[in-house]
């Protein structure tokens, strides 16, 4: 498990850190979020099997942050950093609720002339009861299609603190589980011997202490 958990230090955030990169594109979100689940499920894991529960909520909570706070963070860094200014034509509207029952709208847009746009949806804030069919919206759009378009005049502010804060996160990630590692590995060094034994006799029963008792008659000087 100490090997193990050393290799988890590095694939896992690693893993998260694609899982959120997969969940900025509208079309793969879906895979993002799975791949997300199961590397945050995996940086929990490793503290909680080497005995540090109190770091693995602490994976849990810095996990979950990264992964649904990220996919935003770096869809809204790649439009700041990257984006050029479009015009789109609303094509269509239709109204939805959210998980409280509030009604938001989406609005399907498209260039009058040109090619399409790679993502031709947009979603609350970007689109808004305000908004009517045939409207001229100024958007900025990512060059690569990668991540979807925004309003043009959306607020950026605090835009690279959310970026900063999902890097630090998954640095924290391979950090917990070192930690969690090193602490392991100083509980064996400094664990006495008669303890060990203790623990193989809670563990394995009578037989256990019948073949240590037969291993140190066999190692005692005649």
């Amino acid at each position: 498990m100490l090997r193990l958990s050393g290799r988890a230090a590095v694939l896992a955030p690693l893993a998260l850190l694609g899982s959120i990169l997969l969940g900025s594109n509208p079309d793969v979100t879906l895979a993002g979020v799975l791949l997300g689940l199961a590397a945050t499920a995996a940086v929990v894991a490793a503290p909680l099997m080497l005995g540090r529960p109190l770091l693995a909520l602490a994976a849990l909570v810095i996990g979950a942050y990264v992964l649904f706070g990220g996919c935003y963070a770096v869809r809204d860094e790649v439009i700041l950093h990257w984006g050029v200014p479009e015009t789109a034509k609303v094509t269509a509207m239709q109204s939805y609720q959210d998980e409280n029952d509030n009604e938001l709208w989406r609005c399907e847009v498209q260039h009058d002339d040109g090619p399409p746009l790679a993502h031709s949806t947009l979603w609350y804030p970007d689109c808004t009861e305000y908004d009517f069919e045939g409207e001229l919206k100024h958007l900025t759009v990512d060059p690569s299609g990668w991540v979807g378009p925004q309003r043009a005049d959306r607020d950026t502010s605090g835009v690279d603190l959310e970026g900063q804060l999902t890097a630090a996160g998954v640095v924290a990630l391979g950090v917990n589980i070192l930690v969690a590692r090193h602490k392991a590995l100083r509980f064996v060094a400094t664990t006495p011997v008669e303890d060990a034994v203790e623990d193989a006799v809670e563990d394995g029963g009578e037989d256990t202490v019948e073949d240590t008792a037969g291993a140190d008659a066999d190692n005692s000087p005649r």
